[in-house]
């Protein structure tokens, strides 16, 4: 949070809410604990962020609905709130990471849940009640295990999975909205690459850590350019 302590939101399973525990101290032994959204079935899936404004902004989904939520905290405490609901298809909303992108805007992207598309939400506000919508990557079985981050380009990329292919892709955005992207596959041993993170290193270059099922491994790939078209692999 702006205060320098931990913000972590969250799915109450039993209520179906989403909630958000706030740290006020460094060791977050009393948080305080607040439902941000009881409307329904909601808060799988989220992704935190913290925005340019200073606020904390929540990405999750309403997965009785099945859409894409966000919700802009309007203060520390989030007591006050704007809570926007994006349908740009049907069945949205799953695997959502949310990055701030260069030009200060939150960027979500999300899985479909027919699973055929990788979208991007670009928030046309630090506040997000209104987005515009692009598709990732739209070829058969993709975007379970989604991870984002800024490059050192300050373009977003993304990590997801290629479920029908059993492959890990790197797609790299080539603006803020990822209207154009390029798009790499990092790992096509066959395996299937789930739990992905990502995070830019201090060569400026990204390093991608990802489990592979089949053997039980972890494994992580540290590309040898900001486009990841090529990498080193190691197990």
């Amino acid at each position: 949070g702006a205060d320098g302590f931990g913000v972590i939101a969250y799915e109450h399973q039993t209520n179906g809410d989403l909630k958000m525990a706030r740290c006020t101290t460094i060791l977050c032994t009393n948080p305080a604990i607040t439902t941000l959204d009881s409307a329904g079935t909601v808060g799988k899936f989220t992704s935190i962020a913290l925005g340019v404004d200073g606020l904390i902004i929540i990405a999750y989904q309403d997965s009785g609905n099945r859409d894409l939520m966000v919700v802009h905290c309007g203060s520390l405490t989030c007591v006050t709130k704007l809570v926007s609901r994006y349908t740009p298809a049907s069945d949205v909303g799953e695997y959502t990471k949310i990055v701030i992108g260069r030009d200060g805007l939150p960027l979500i992207f999300y899985r479909d849940g027919t699973g055929t598309a990788v979208g991007a939400a670009h928030c046309n506000n630090v506040q997000c009640d209104s987005a515009t919508f692009e598709t990732v990557a739209g070829t058969n079985a993709v975007g379970k295990w989604i991870a984002a981050a800024l490059g050192s380009d300050g373009m977003p990329i993304v990590a997801f999975e290629d479920q029908s292919e059993r492959d890990l892709v790197l797609a790299h955005c080539a603006d803020a909205t990822c209207s154009s992207v390029v798009l790499v596959v990092v790992d096509s041993d066959g395996v299937t690459a789930q739990a992905n993170s990502i995070a830019i290193g201090t060569d400026g270059l990204p390093i991608i850590a990802f489990f592979e099922v089949d053997t039980k491994t972890m494994k992580v790939a540290h590309c040898a350019n900001e486009f990841c078209t090529s990498y080193l692999r190691r197990r």
